[in-house]
């Protein structure tokens, strides 16, 4: 087991001016994370005094650890923009940076990580690497491609969420009475769209993932709502016989 979401290094790396190398640039500093094994990265450390090499190598020290976790290493561009630089082992405190800027990897994603407010339930968007959740009527989203990053802000459902799932268009959003589409990755470009029919949940938390898409319990029966965004009734409400060829073709 492993608790989701790491507490990044409190600490700043010390930087120091090297040997000769390919670094030339301006008012450059490194930032350290936390990598755990599940893949989860923390915010990064403080930053390090800005250097200003010209065709030198940037040491550092002092590199903060973390019992067994390992570290990443970025370092900024000439935009300022920290890119990746290298991964150290879990116990090592010094590196010699010695990567060209128009080398230097992916840009950090946990740059401006928030803290997840303490949430009812959670939806994921694999789509867009995104998690949403949600508490009472409120839905919040993290930053696109930052899980841990929740600065994205929340949106007012018109009534209690009792589910969502991610899918192609966006988080739908599950009310006992009917379910709304939640487009946009932030409070600035969010678009809220209810569907227009009675394909509420009726219970909480009764939706799962299948091959097909996500399904779900309804006051109009069991629900399929596909990737490409249609809804299908799989068994209607009533149990009459006269259905009962329909629930074996569905």
């Amino acid at each position: 087991t492993s608790s989701l979401g790491l507490v990044g290094p409190s600490a700043a790396s010390t930087s120091a001016l090297g040997a000769a190398g390919v670094i030339t640039g301006s008012n450059l500093t490194h930032v350290v994370t936390f990598l755990d094994a599940l893949g989860q990265e923390s915010a990064p450390s403080p930053p390090s005094t800005a250097r200003s090499p010209a065709a030198q190598q940037i040491d550092l020290s002092s590199i903060p650890t973390s019992g067994v976790l390992t570290r990443k290493i970025y370092r900024t561009d000439a935009a300022g923009t920290y890119r990746y630089v290298a991964t150290l082992n879990a116990a090592d405190t010094t590196y010699s940076d010695n990567t060209a800027i128009e080398a230097l990897g992916d840009p950090l994603l946990t740059e401006n990580a928030t803290a997840a407010p303490n949430l009812q339930g959670l939806a994921f968007a694999t789509h867009r690497a995104m998690v949403g959740g949600w508490i009472s009527n409120r839905f919040y989203r993290s930053n696109v491609g930052a899980p841990l990053s929740w600065s994205g802000g929340s949106i007012t459902i018109p009534d209690n969420i009792v589910g969502a799932f991610g899918s192609a268009q966006g988080f739908v959003v599950m009310t006992a009475a009917k379910p709304f589409l939640l487009v946009g990755t932030g409070v600035d470009d969010s678009r809220l769209e209810p569907f227009n029919n009675n394909y509420g949940c009726s219970a909480a938390f009764s939706i799962c993932e299948t091959d097909h898409g996500w399904v779900w319990w309804s006051p109009r029966g069991l629900i399929l709502f596909t990737p490409s965004g249609q809804f299908v009734e799989l068994m209607r409400e009533s149990f009459e016989a006269a259905y009962i060829a329909g629930y074996a073709r569905a």
